[in-house]
């Protein structure tokens, strides 16, 4: 890796970017912007709102800054090819939501494909186009991010439930601190899924089918949408198929990618979602 970036100028333009939902346990994620000092500077302050920013002026400096907490890298054109795939492939290593931006120059073409990378764009950038980049993948590594943690919240939950009276879970504080929480991430995961389009969904799916072992079924029409698997991953019950007996079809649906097995009350989640490529031009 270089020991510093390089930098070229970009024309600016203005937008307001979309706020990210606001609750105690989902916030708008941490963008990285990785490039020389002048463009670093400039493309952090097109997108410093809502978005906390890290700037990195080479690719260890960027290295160093990659963590869980990072949701949206930008990798600018001063870093080379070699080193975006060096920090890509730590990116999704660190964190497994993040998405990433390239921003490649004017001369050059995309980096191949298999890069995992979500979107490419091109010197001059426009001050619109990347923020319209950053504002879609923090929606979208929000919703995915939410989507795991209602995951553990209603997995934790159902565990408790286990022997256990509704009466001894009501006066339970651990139980209904939980189930707190999971009202507070449902209630985020609607916010942010009214607020997607097609093009935002249309990639949540595609991250979805990209994972070949996943195993879902015809998509559903219930509330959340998604996919369910074609069973229970603990009990082996069908899902999709009525079963009577209380059963219903195998599952209730407890959110978007988030199922609730009726007969032994496992919940499952659609498999993490992998990196895609959205747009290049």
């Amino acid at each position: 890796m270089s020991a510093s970036l390089g930098d070229d100028s970009d024309e600016e333009a203005s937008e307001e970017v979309p706020r990210a939902a606001d609750t105690p346990a989902i916030s708008a994620p941490t963008v990285l912007v990785a490039d020389g000092p002048n463009r670093a500077d400039r493309y952090a302050s097109w997108i410093d709102s809502p978005f906390p920013v890290e700037i990195a002026n080479s690719p260890a400096g960027a290295s160093e800054l990659i963590s869980p907490k990072i949701g949206v890298a930008v990798l600018g054109a001063g870093v080379s090819d070699d080193s975006k795939q060096q920090l890509l492939d730590s990116l999704g290593v660190r964190n497994p939501f993040a998405r990433s931006i390239l921003v490649q120059g004017d001369d050059e073409p995309p980096m191949l494909e298999g890069a995992g990378y979500d979107i490419c764009l091109f010197t001059p950038l426009e001050e619109d186009d990347l923020r319209e980049a950053v504002s879609r993948l923090a929606r979208i590594a929000t919703y995915e991010r939410a989507v795991s943690a209602f995951f553990e919240y209603t997995t934790h939950a159902a565990n408790m439930q286990v022997g256990k009276s509704e009466t001894a879970l009501s006066e339970d504080e651990t139980y209904q601190d939980i189930q707190e929480r999971i009202d507070q991430t449902k209630a985020a995961l609607e916010r942010i899924r009214t607020s997607m389009d097609e093009t935002d969904r249309r990639i949540l799916m595609e991250s979805l089918e990209a994972d070949p072992g996943a195993g879902f079924a015809s998509e559903d029409a219930g509330a959340g949408g998604g996919r369910h698997p074609d069973k229970c991953s603990d009990c082996g019950l069908e899902w999709g198929t009525s079963h009577g007996d209380g059963l219903a079809n195998g599952y209730e649906q407890l959110g978007a990618f988030v199922w609730k097995c009726t007969r032994c009350g496992s919940v499952q989640q659609a498999a993490n979602a992998s990196h895609r490529w959205l747009a290049r031009r």
